[in-house]
C-alpha cells in the first residue's frame, strides 16, 4: 500500500529436514533486523549531506543483507560459504557507513517521531525508502530504483520477490506524499501545523505572552500543554507563522451543556454565553419557559485552541461586619428590644491569589489576612416573654387597633399645624358625636377626667410596655382612673370638650414620653 512501508521476513515451513537451518537463521534474523533498523537512520544522513555516494552505499547494503536472509535455508556448509562471501562483500560498505556516521555526530534515534528498533518498521509519515528517495530528488533529478536481489530457491516453501519501484516523477505530481523537515506545533497533542523556522515560532509564541502580560505578575503562560519538534512532515503542513498565529488565536464555536440554578433566565444566559435569547431557545426547544432551576441546556461558547494564564498577586483592603450578640430577659415581650452596645465595623487587609485566563477570573486562592481594625459586637436585649392578645384586662398585646371603628376620617394629621405642633391625630366626618371610642390595646387607666390642659374631658391609658395612648375632646367618660381594660373595651364617647371647633376624637401615642405619629402605629 503505497504511504506506508513494512517488511515481511519470509515464512518457512519447518519440517525435520530443515530443523538445523531454520535454528541458524534466528541469529541472521537478529541481524538483519540491526541492520535494517541502521538503514532507516541512515535516511536522515543521507539528506541532511546529500551524499549520492551514501545513497549508493545504503542501496548496495539493502541488497545485500537481504541475500542474507535468503541464503538460511541452505545446507550448513554451502550457508556459511555464502555468508562468509556477502560479509566480505559488505565490510567495506559498512565500514564506510560507520566513518560517516561518526564524522557526523549522527546517533540512532527515530524517523519521523517512531523510535525505530527490530520490531518496529513502519513509519509515521511514509514509505522510509519514498521519502529517502524523496529528500535526493532536488539533487539528482533521476529516478531511483532500490531492488532487493531474489531469495535463492527452497525446498520447502517457494519465496516471493521483494521489488520496490519508487517513481519520483509521479511523487512530484502528488504534493501531499512530498515530505520536508520542518519545526511541527502541537496543542494538548493536537497538530497545528509546521514552520521552517523554530526560532520564528518560539518568537511569536513569546509575543503571545508578552502582549498579554500585565503590569505586574506572578507567572504567566499557556493553558495547555505546547510541543515544539522538529521532524518530517508533510509538505503541506508547512505554513507561515502568522498563519499559525491566526490558527491559534481565533475562536471557534464550541456547543456544551449547562445546568440552570436559581434566577437563570433567557435573557441572563444568552448575555453570559455572548448570544441572543431568541438563539439560545431555537438551541433549546424543548426546554419550557420560563427556566427551571436543574434543567439542562445546550450552549455555544466561543473557544479559542490555545488560552493564556496569568497568575497575579492582589492585596486590598475591606470592612470586616460587626456581629450582633443577643441578650434574653424573660420579663418583658418579645416585642420588646433595646441595644445595650453599639455595633461597630472592624477593617481588614486581605492578599490573594487569582488565576486568570484570557483575562477573566477563573480562581481565587487566599493567601492571607492581616486585621487592622477589630470589629466591635453589638450587644442588644430583646424580651422573650410572649404578650397576650389583649383579651385579658390590663395586659398589654404590644399592638393598637383603630379606637374609633364606626369613623375612619382623618380631619387633621399629626405635625405643624397653625404656626404650632399639633402632636395627635383628629378623627371626624361631620357625624362623630356621640361615637363610641375603644382602647386601642390592652391596659391600665391612668387618667379619665378633664383638666386645664385644653383636651377637655379624656382618657389616659398606661399600657406597661412605655406606651402610652391619650383620647381627648370626650362627651362622656365610660372607665375610670385605676381600671384594667381589655383591647377594643369601650372607653368614652366622642365630644367637643375643651380647646375644640366641633366633634372628633384627638389620639396621641406616646413611647417611652415622646409624642409620636399615631399613623405609625394604626391605619384607618
Amino acid at each position: 500500500m503505497r504511504g506506508r512501508f513494512k517488511i515481511k521476513f519470509f515464512e518457512f515451513k519447518r519440517s525435520e529436514s530443515n530443523q538445523k537451518s531454520v535454528k541458524n537463521f534466528s541469529g541472521l534474523e537478529r541481524m538483519y533486523q540491526a541492520w535494517k533498523s541502521m538503514i532507516q537512520s541512515m535516511f536522515e544522513l543521507t539528506k541532511a549531506i546529500y551524499s549520492v555516494t551514501i545513497c549508493k552505499v545504503l542501496t548496495f547494503f539493502i541488497k545485500h543483507s537481504i541475500c542474507i536472509a535468503m541464503t538460511v535455508n541452505e545446507h550448513t556448509n554451502r550457508q556459511s560459504l555464502k555468508i562468509k562471501r556477502c560479509t566480505s562483500r559488505i565490510a567495506v560498505p559498512v565500514a564506510s557507513v560507520v566513518v560517516l556516521t561518526l564524522l557526523f555526530g549522527f546517533s540512532i534515534s527515530s524517523i519521523n517521531g517512531v523510535q525505530v528498533a527490530a520490531e518496529e518498521t513502519v513509519a509515521v509519515y511514509g514509505d522510509p525508502l519514498e521519502v529517502f528517495n524523496q529528500l535526493m530528488e532536488k539533487q539528482t533529478k533521476t529516478q531511483l530504483m532500490i531492488q532487493p536481489t531474489s531469495a535463492l530457491p527452497t525446498k520447502t516453501a517457494e519465496i516471493s520477490k521483494l521489488k520496490t519501484n519508487i517513481d519520483l516523477e509521479k511523487s512530484h505530481d502528488k504534493p501531499t506524499s512530498v515530505y520536508q523537515e520542518a519545526v511541527g506545533l502541537f496543542v494538548d497533542g493536537n497538530f497545528v501545523g509546521s514552520v521552517e523556522n523554530d526560532v520564528d515560532l518560539k518568537l511569536m509564541l513569546g509575543d503571545l505572552l508578552k502582549n498579554n502580560a500585565p503590569e505586574s505578575y506572578i507567572s504567566i503562560g499557556f493553558s495547555e500543554d505546547i510541543e515544539i519538534k522538529t521532524d518530517i512532515f508533510p509538505a503541506s503542513s508547512v505554513m507561515s507563522v502568522n498563519k499559525i498565529r491566526e490558527k491559534l488565536t481565533g475562536v471557534s464555536p464550541k456547543q456544551m451543556g449547562y445546568t440552570v440554578v436559581e434566577n437563570d433566565t433567557w435573557e441572563s444566559l444568552a448575555e453570559k454565553f455572548g448570544t441572543t435569547s431568541n438563539e439560545l431557545k431555537a438551541l433549546n426547544p424543548d426546554v419550557p419557559s420560563p427556566l427551571e432551576s436543574g434543567s439542562h441546556l445546550s450552549v455555544i461558547v466561543k473557544k479559542a485552541m490555545l488560552n493564556i494564564f496569568v497568575l497575579k498577586g492582589e492585596a486590598y483592603e475591606q470592612d470586616l461586619k460587626f456581629e450582633t450578640e443577643i441578650l434574653q430577659d424573660e420579663s418583658k415581650y418579645n416585642t420588646y428590644s433595646q441595644i445595650l452596645t453599639e455595633g461597630k465595623n472592624g477593617r481588614a487587609a486581605y492578599e490573594d491569589n487569582v488565576i486568570y485566563i484570557n483575562g477573566k477570573e477563573a480562581k481565587r486562592f487566599h493567601v492571607s489576612t492581616k486585621m487592622l481594625e477589630e470589629p466591635v459586637t453589638q450587644i442588644v436585649m430583646k424580651g422573650t416573654k410572649i404578650p397576650p392578645d389583649g383579651s385579658v384586662p390590663g395586659e398589654s398585646s404590644g399592638t393598637l387597633i383603630w379606637p374609633l371603628p364606626t369613623v375612619r376620617t382623618i380631619s387633621s394629621n399629626f405635625g405643624s399645624r397653625w404656626d404650632t405642633h399639633h402632636s395627635g391625630i383628629d378623627i371626624a366626618n361631620g357625624k362623630a358625636h356621640g361615637e363610641t371610642i375603644v382602647a386601642a390595646d390592652a391596659g391600665t387607666v391612668e387618667f379619665a377626667r378633664s383638666d386645664n390642659s385644653g383636651y377637655g374631658l379624656y382618657v389616659i391609658i398606661n399600657h406597661g410596655n412605655g406606651r402610652k395612648t391619650l383620647y381627648g375632646h370626650t362627651s362622656e367618660l365610660l372607665v375610670e382612673s385605676g381600671e384594667k381594660v381589655i383591647k377594643g373595651q369601650p372607653i368614652a364617647l366622642v365630644g367637643n370638650t375643651g380647646n375644640s371647633y366641633g366633634s372628633h376624637l384627638h389620639f396621641e401615642v406616646i413611647e417611652n414620653g415622646i409624642k409620636v405619629d399615631p399613623l405609625d402605629y394604626v391605619q384607618p
